[in-house]
């Protein structure tokens, strides 16, 4: 009898091992709900190269190397929440103008890959584009060096 009876109870046994084991597996994939998200605030500091017409979108250089003679740039989206401090509106920043811009970066991770989004959230107006020297002696002709090294 005992010969019936322990077969029977590990069956049973072993059932309910793998009912638990899929139940665990369950519970893990509710309590990760879509894709993972992490969200970081990040500010920038440089020169705008670019605004929108629409004001939907600026551009700016916020890392220079002479030597190299390379630019990092980085194109940010502007929204109605945007704050922008020490000018009214956005058309009264123009490109040259030095500004800071903290933004937010959203990243996902899905089954297709990592995807980024970033967006404005305060402009900061630091000063505006140096202005060029302009010359007041018209520049040399050809004609005027050639007949001074005649003379």
């Amino acid at each position: 009898m005992l010969r019936k009876i322990i077969p029977s109870v590990l069956t049973v046994a072993v059932v309910f091992i793998f009912m638990g084991a899929g139940l665990a597996k369950e519970e893990k994939s509710k309590g990760q709900i879509g894709p993972k998200r992490t969200s970081v605030k990040k500010e920038l500091q440089g020169e705008v190269t670019w605004i929108s017409k629409t004001g939907d979108r600026i551009a700016i250089v916020y890392n220079r190397d002479e030597a190299s003679r390379s630019e990092q740039e980085i194109l940010l989206p502007i929204d109605k929440n945007t704050v922008l401090q020490h000018k009214k509106n956005l058309d009264e920043i123009k490109a040259g103008d030095t500004v800071s811009i903290q933004y937010e970066e959203v990243t996902e991770e899905t089954p297709e890959g990592i995807k980024s989004k970033r967006m404005a959230k305060t402009i900061y107006f630091i000063r505006a584009a140096q202005k060029k020297p302009v010359s007041a002696a018209p520049p040399a002709s050809t004609q005027d060096s050639a007949e001074e090294e005649q003379e």
